[in-house]
């Protein structure tokens, strides 16, 4: 009796650990199909995000800029060398040209603040400093000049993973204005 106790102990224990990889097996792969999904889903996301901020900066270039109140988180943009950048209304209100560039970087700053999404432009040849690119936006903008439209990775940061995308704006005849100079 002893020896079918034992028998049927060590069965027990082999269907157990076979289960237990199984199931182990199963969570593995489920867990690497949920990362490729939330980094294709993440992808998809920066794509249609960067879309709609092309439609706006569009939008923006076609009128030649807009004009808004001067205010707190409106103050003119030194980068823009434009001598109707700054007017003043018949009924005395200061006024300030917002171009592309700058609308992107007050849309940046209100998104980051209300949403933890952050986004800025970056160059090569920048007309403002603060879009210098760091190292991983270089890679980025080294594969836009070997052709590709998008990068995009995730990456580790002192906050933890982020996934970084960037797409490639190209320059049209309604950027020219502003954008002449740099070639």
């Amino acid at each position: 009796m002893p020896s079918i106790t034992r028998r049927l102990g060590g069965y027990l224990l082999l269907v157990s650990l076979l289960t237990l990889g199984v199931v182990g097996l199963s969570l593995w792969l489920s867990l690497g199909t949920a990362s490729a999904h939330n980094e294709q889903l993440a992808q998809e996301m920066g794509r249609v995000f960067f879309k709609q901020l092309l439609i706006t900066r569009r939008w923006n270039a076609q009128q030649g800029g807009v004009y808004v109140p001067l205010s707190d988180e409106v103050q003119p943009n030194p980068y823009l060398e434009d001598p109707q950048r700054d007017i003043v209304t018949t009924s005395g209100a200061h006024l300030t040209k917002v171009n592309p560039a700058f609308m992107t970087r007050l849309l940046s700053d209100m998104t980051e603040q209300s949403d933890g999404v952050r986004f800025h432009m970056s160059s090569l040849k920048p007309i403002n400093p603060v879009n210098s690119p760091d190292d991983w936006e270089r890679q980025a903008l080294a594969s836009f000049e070997a052709g590709a439209a998008e990068y995009a990775e995730l990456v580790s940061e002192a906050d933890g993973p982020v996934f970084r995308f960037m797409g490639r704006l190209k320059v049209d005849q309604t950027c020219m204005k502003c954008h002449e100079k740099q070639g």
